[in-house]
């Protein structure tokens, strides 16, 4: 779906709520640096105040995919919460939050009753004490988001497909809190890993060799690296020599050649089979296709 600056439904009238996983609401916002707060219309019982906060009868949960902001509630004081962090709203529980003002913030909700959806956190060690995590990246968790959003547009209505989509999106993020939650030190090191898979194409470095200079095993490095964006460091690494040919073809005046050995690949052959496989355009065409 496209995605303007807010979205959101709200099913609190009970209607379509008998599957398990119904959503009570979920939406998005993306508020840029010193906007108003908060985007679109809500019902009084989900507006709070910073110094007031709210009480809820149900688990939000939060993902917060750009930006910083701050989250406190009742069981723990005001924390700043960055990018790529996940987080749960107890049930009873007064809480807030809010972005920062200088950063803005993108972040996308799901409230679910908590008979269908407390079990599984507190089987993952999910707590009002231990609400949230930051992770490396939270791919997967927005995808599901993405795909949850699409059916409310489609089925305003509610019904057995959206309560599957919300299932999902939980799913993903306590996958995600029990296999991807790691220490800052892991985070450094996907991170490194990202930057040395992009910082020189033509004499890149292999994912072994790579995952050495991080301080970390391959098979762990592969593990964390996927967990964090989506696909393993071979394909990022292909994604990144794709992309960085797309901008040559279209930017300079470079020869296919070139280009290819450029983007870091052996031979002219496998830079065409492979930009041909991710495009659906060989490497010619792409470069006269808006000529």
């Amino acid at each position: 779906m496209a995605k303007d600056d807010f979205f959101s439904r709200y099913y609190l009238s009970g209607k379509d709520q008998n599957w398990p996983f119904s959503p009570v609401s979920l939406g998005y916002n993306r508020y840029a640096a010193h906007d108003m707060f908060p985007h679109g219309n809500h019902p009084a019982s989900r507006i709070g105040t910073t110094r007031h906060g709210r009480v809820l009868e149900t688990i939000t949960l939060v993902h917060v995919a750009r930006g910083r902001g701050h989250f406190w509630s009742e069981a723990i004081p005001r924390t700043t919460i960055p990018a790529n962090t996940i987080l749960f709203a107890h049930p009873g529980l007064r809480h807030f939050y809010r972005f920062e003002e200088d950063t803005g913030w993108d972040n996308e909700w799901l409230e679910l009753k908590p008979e269908d959806a407390l079990p599984l956190m507190k089987a993952v060690g999910i707590t009002p004490a231990d609400p949230f995590r930051t992770f490396p990246a939270a791919a997967g968790v927005a995808r599901r988001f993405r795909e949850l959003f699409d059916v409310a547009v489609s089925e305003p209505g509610g019904g057995v497909r959206l309560a599957s989509r919300a299932y999902c999106v939980l799913a993903e993020a306590l996958a995600l809190w029990r296999h991807g939650g790691h220490p800052a030190r892991s985070i450094e090191q996907v991170e490194k890993m990202r930057e040395l898979l992009e910082s020189d194409l033509v004499n890149a470095t292999t994912v072994e060799a790579a995952s050495h200079l991080c301080g970390m095993s391959t098979s762990r490095m592969r593990l964390l690296f996927t967990q964090s964006f989506g696909v393993s460091p071979k394909k990022y690494q292909l994604r990144v020599r794709i992309r960085r040919a797309q901008e040559l073809l279209m930017e300079s005046n470079m020869t296919v050649t070139e280009i290819a050995e450029a983007a870091g690949f052996d031979s002219i052959n496998a830079f065409s089979r492979q930009f041909r496989r991710m495009t659906g355009y060989s490497p010619r065409t792409w470069r006269l296709r808006d000529a």
